[in-house]
């Protein structure tokens, strides 16, 4: 019984801390998934899947669509445009190339979002108590003199944290907006979110204009 004191103390010191917080501790959300833009391609299936979803708005079946957006001249508002009106036509949609009276305005709108600071390890919530027990199978297997079987905690610490994640996440993406407009009225409205490759940006935004100082030579 001997060598289950040290694993006895380890753990009763640990989970016996109480801890104080001046403000409310973090919590993550659970484990998701987002897919990631890296072709045109991608751009085509975004454009197919939102007209399937247009396709199933019981207004769009019986009157006229134009397609339109707001968004600077950019590589993907140009082809997204024209992805989308193909999509919506081979669906047996009357697109116009202008608005003309009673049509339904399908319009879409693209943001670039940047994070700055990612954090790369996420702990669970409740993540002191795993460690204590790892702590613990580690000190009696110290005392056991087994050295192969230190594999063992690290295992069992693995299932006790199953919310811990390490993430490379990319930090810009995109947020797609498409709306179905009849009037001043929202017939149907999606958002999307998708990462994308930092160096591709420029596909998706217009470069920000300088605005170079002017000057006036007046005559002394």
């Amino acid at each position: 019984m001997k060598p289950l004191l040290p694993a006895v103390l380890v753990a009763g010191l640990v989970s016996g801390c109480t801890i104080y917080s001046e403000s409310p501790l973090e919590t993550h959300f659970p484990y998701s998934t987002q897919q990631k833009i890296q072709a045109a391609h991608h751009w085509d299936v975004i454009a197919e899947d939102v007209a399937a979803r247009i396709n199933d708005v019981g207004d769009t079946n019986s009157r006229a669509l134009v397609v339109s957006t707001n968004d600077a001249h950019t590589p993907f508002n140009h082809a997204f445009h024209n992805m989308m009106l193909t999509h919506l036509v081979q669906k047996g949609h009357r697109v116009h190339e202008q608005a003309e009276h009673g049509d339904l305005n399908v319009h879409y709108t693209l943001q670039v979002v940047e994070h700055k600071d990612r954090e790369s390890i996420r702990w669970p919530l409740g993540y002191p108590t795993g460690f204590a027990l790892a702590a613990g199978a580690i000190a009696v297997l110290h005392e056991l003199h087994n050295p192969e079987l230190l594999l063992i905690p690290a295992v069992a610490a693995a299932e006790i944290l199953p919310g811990q994640v390490e993430s490379d996440a990319p930090p810009t993406e995109v947020v797609i907006t498409c709306t179905v407009m009849d009037g001043n009225r929202y017939v149907a409205a999606y958002t999307d979110l998708y990462y994308i490759n930092a160096g591709d940006t420029a596909n998706y935004q217009a470069p920000a204009q300088v605005v170079r100082p002017s000057f006036k030579v007046v005559n002394q």
